[in-house]
């Protein structure tokens, strides 16, 4: 894994990142930051990936296991040319995600939505690479468990995989809007960014940019995988998310072709 240099700028203190859980909407930070070199996934030596056995869960019926890349966990740009498609944009239905700043209750200690995101060639043999080797490794200490892919593909909509968005409590994700204005908008959590959802039909269509971690692999009733995280993204807003069925009958026909009857 390359490590490269990062130059530190002066900070502007007086301007914080605010946890989404207080009683305001974060603010957005200053515009001066430190710029900080997030390896490309091109650039990931995937001969360093190694699964770490902590061994049982507290109950005994799971494995204790972590994911990393030598001795920290893998973090990448994934998106270090052009964009990916996040087709569905956020689900906020609480249909299948009950995160409590929909649902209400009690507040987990990082809380956020899924996002579904088309990767190109590159980046989807990229993700099955790093799927297939921890399931290889994974299995080794559990046989029993069934493996849930990190990249999936169907019909449809073609290849997908699916990253988490923080938005509430620690190690909030940092979201960059370029909406329809052409403007650049930056912040955190949920606050910040549902006003952005109503005017952008959920980023449905939208193109995006991230930079995922690794977080860890999750073992729970039987069942096993894959947990990446985004701690910066970018999306795009599409007017393509507007577009409704195509029109079959022009209007002006119509009202033409009535007068005629």
């Amino acid at each position: 894994m390359t490590f490269q240099s990062v130059t530190v700028l002066p900070i502007d203190f007086s301007i914080k990142r605010t946890m989404s859980n207080s009683s305001s909407a974060v603010v957005e930070p200053s515009p001066k930051r430190v710029k900080r070199e997030v390896p490309s996934f091109k650039e990931i030596d995937l001969g360093q990936l190694l699964l770490k056995d902590n061994g049982k869960t507290r109950t005994g019926n799971g494995k204790l296991v972590m994911p990393l890349l030598g001795s920290q966990k893998l973090r990448c740009n994934l998106t270090p040319q052009g964009f990916l498609k996040a087709p569905f944009g956020f689900d906020v239905s609480a249909k299948y995600q009950k995160p409590s700043f929909l649902v209400g209750g009690d507040a987990g200690k990082s809380e956020g939505l899924s996002l579904v995101l088309q990767p190109n060639a590159e980046e989807a043999e990229f993700l099955k690479t790093l799927d297939d080797f921890f399931k290889d490794a994974f299995a080794k200490l559990d046989e029993r468990s069934q493996w849930h892919p990190l990249v999936n593909e169907a019909e449809k909509h073609g290849i997908t995989t699916k990253v988490k968005v923080v938005l509430e409590g620690e190690g909030l994700t940092q979201i960059k809007i370029v909406g329809l204005d052409k403007k650049v908008h930056t912040g955190y959590g949920w606050k910040w960014l549902q006003p952005f959802l109503a005017e952008n039909r959920n980023f449905r269509k939208s193109q995006c940019k991230a930079v995922v971690t690794l977080t860890n692999l999750w073992n729970v009733s039987r069942k096993a995988g894959l947990t990446l995280m985004v701690t910066h993204l970018v999306l795009v807003a599409s007017d393509k998310a507007d577009d409704g069925d195509e029109d079959v009958f022009d209007d002006d026909a119509l009202l033409a072709e009535l007068a005629d009857s």
